[in-house]
């Protein structure tokens, strides 16, 4: 059990701060968050710890274990690349440049070009990085494909119902301590989790007190309107503003893409005064992140000309909810599907997880 001691002090390590001098956002003094096992698959596996040996909640492995089966094997055609998720969509560069060493690395072992497998927010840090952090010619010589399951491209109505009300879902929904309000005021993920300026242009986000509606472009200058952000928060989160204000722009390699859009999904906030929760406002998803945003880069990719294909389940099954998607049974074959096509038709055989 957490007590609140050491509750504060987990709050605390996780909170990021921002340095005026560098003008870069970073960890509090002595403290150094670093991805679990780079490179292996330790840190994708599940999450949390272990108990007698098993895995309290996996995440990737029931995929490994099918990749498994199907003749895959860890450390030469099946890798790792966890990331820091508090800092979104917009990594350090030790991150970008590790990731790239590895596709290289995994490339020269074996010959042949790698696959990617991401969940949720993976996907946006993918895209980020094969954009901003790569040549077009790079990735024609070392990418094979991309698969993207339930990715955050809309953004997370449940990351503004968490910022606004500055209280964790789960077991930490009743828990409101000074640690906990600074770590998710400060936190970029949830700043690169907000609805899409473009996906949401005129999709109402807040309806305040008096009957205003706030769209997605206009979420900012209400927080800052209504004192739910200050300005050191501001620096923190304005690349992260200028994220959400974009559209994805396509990938030149192929794509798959699996969501679920049956499950009425977190959006927004109605408020009936500004110190209370409000009501929730709901759109369709997976019951953490929005469908809209997914189907929008499934259509203009295509009339892009990119490769893609898309999947959506569409199912109100509470295993298609957004933390287990990627370990139901339908999914993993799916991927499996994906994964065996494009190794047994083009030969090529690493996945980076």
């Amino acid at each position: 059990m957490l007590f609140p001691s050491k509750l504060r002090c987990f709050f605390n390590c996780l909170t990021l701060d921002y340095d005026e001098d560098k003008k870069e956002i970073v960890d509090q003094p002595n403290i150094e968050i670093v991805p679990l096992d780079f490179g292996g698959i330790e840190g994708v596996r599940g999450v949390g710890g272990k108990i007698f040996g098993k895995i309290i909640r996996p995440y990737y492995e029931p995929i490994i274990q099918a990749l498994i089966k199907h003749n895959f094997t860890i450390g030469k055609d099946i890798f790792g690349a966890p990331y820091d998720w508090r800092l979104g969509a917009l990594q350090r560069d030790n991150f970008y440049n590790n990731l790239t060493n590895l596709v290289e690395y995994s490339y020269n072992l074996t010959g042949q070009k790698v696959n990617f497998l991401t969940h949720s927010f993976g996907a946006n840090v993918l895209h980020h990085y094969l954009i901003n952090h790569t040549t077009s010619k790079w990735r024609k010589k070392f990418i094979n494909s991309v698969i993207f399951a339930a990715p955050s491209f809309s953004g997370s109505g449940k990351s503004i119902v968490v910022y606004y009300q500055r209280r964790l879902p789960s077991i930490f929904k009743h828990i409101k301590i000074e640690q906990l309000d600074e770590m998710l005021g400060n936190f970029p993920i949830l700043f690169s989790h907000f609805p899409n300026h473009i996906i949401f242009e005129n999709e109402t986000v807040f309806i305040t007190p008096d009957g205003e509606n706030i769209t997605a472009p206009n979420v900012i200058d209400f927080l800052i309107k209504v004192n739910k952000i200050n300005d050191k928060q501001l620096k923190i989160a304005h690349d992260h503003i200028i994220y959400t204000s974009r559209f994805h722009e396509p990938l030149d390699v192929p794509v798959r893409i699996i969501y679920n859009s049956g499950i009425p999904t977190p959006f927004g906030l109605k408020l009936n005064n500004l110190e209370g929760d409000g009501e929730i406002i709901y759109h369709n998803g997976d019951g953490t992140i929005m469908s809209k945003g997914i189907e929008m880069v499934c259509e203009k990719w295509k009339l892009n000309g990119t490769d893609i294909e898309c999947r959506n389940y569409n199912t109100s099954d509470i295993r298609g909810k957004h933390q287990s998607f990627i370990s139901r049974p339908v999914s993993i074959n799916t991927l499996i599907e994906w994964f065996t096509e494009t190794h047994y038709d083009s030969n090529n055989r690493n996945e980076e997880l």
